[in-house]
């Protein structure tokens, strides 16, 4: 495929995942017949063709409409509400995602990430664990100790983009600042 998509380079869009795979989508399959080479020239090249992940600019997926409905609804069964913070009013800009126990609400961005949710429904399993005031009076390293460990018991769920962003917090909370840029993670 790799002659191919070089000769069709400005008529072809290809993403490329941690596996070092090419996914050939719909958009490949229509654009190969471009008779100029221009991309632009077919109006269907940049929507989304059904099933196909979105990613953020990390490499972090991007949750589903069908995800986000079974993540609330899986929420709603432990009797917390999912928000999804639309007006940017309930979260600091520099934060992905929250749990409020007192609410029992996780509130997400529009935009959430498959991590950021499973992340804060990490915090909610060890509130139902302990109950409201146990939870309440521990610190926030050991809430994010706790959630760090669960998702790396977990890791086979995670792209290499999510354990780094997850590594990249527990550091956070560990050190009292973010790793530098350059940072490659734990080697975990």
């Amino acid at each position: 495929i790799e002659p191919l998509l070089m000769k069709f380079k400005d008529c072809v869009a290809v993403q490329q995942q941690d596996t070092g795979h090419y996914l050939a989508s719909m958009q490949l399959a229509g654009k190969i017949d471009c008779p100029s080479g221009k991309a632009e020239e077919n109006p269907w090249i940049d929507k989304p063709v059904s099933g196909q992940l979105k990613y953020d600019s990390q490499g972090q997926r991007i949750l589903t409409t069908n995800e986000f409905k079974k993540f609330r609804d899986e929420m709603a069964k432990q009797d917390i509400k999912v928000v999804v913070d639309t007006k940017e009013k309930r979260l600091p800009k520099n934060v992905a995602a929250g749990f409020d126990f007192e609410t029992k609400e996780i509130i997400l961005r529009p935009d959430a990430t498959k991590v950021s949710a499973i992340h804060e429904s990490y915090h909610v399993k060890q509130y139902m664990e302990i109950g409201k005031e146990k939870y309440k009076q521990l610190p926030a390293i050991e809430r994010e100790e706790y959630v760090y460990n669960e998702i790396m018991k977990n890791k086979g769920q995670f792209n290499s983009a999510e354990i780094h962003e997850s590594q990249r917090v527990i550091f956070k909370y560990r050190n009292g600042y973010w790793p530098t840029e350059n940072w490659k993670g734990f080697g975990e």
